[in-house]
């Protein structure tokens, strides 16, 4: 596995949300992910993604509706790993294409833009 420290990246990001990713990886949030197959949803520029990679998902497919973050998430991320694959298009246009189950299903890049996320 390549070493990566999303906050030691070349992307700019202010305090708060800087200390959001810290607190994601202090806790190690995305443990559950190790040797499983995971399908995120909303993958913006790959923060949360990069997380999971460094607990070895078995594979990573981030399903991406705004190609804005092609740069941050496929030519400095998911280009280099083989397990990882971006899908570019919604969660409706991939379901119809690909016909795969995962272990594990993440949502932050969805779930932090609510107020409160766990009243869904």
């Amino acid at each position: 596995m390549v070493e990566f420290d999303p906050i030691v990246s070349k992307d700019k990001v202010d305090n708060g949300w800087s200390g959001y990713i810290n607190v994601l990886k202090e806790n190690n949030i995305f443990a559950c992910v190790q040797d499983k197959s995971v399908l995120e949803l909303a993958s913006n520029g790959g923060w949360h993604s990069r997380l999971m990679y460094e607990n070895n998902p078995k594979k990573l497919v981030c399903v991406e509706p705004d190609i804005f973050f092609y740069e941050p998430l496929y030519e400095t991320f998911a280009a280099h790993y083989e397990n990882v694959e971006c899908f570019w298009d919604t969660y409706n246009e991939y379901l119809e294409k690909e016909k795969q189950k995962f272990d594990v299903v993440v949502a932050c890049g969805i779930l932090y833009h609510l107020h409160s996320p766990l009243d869904c």
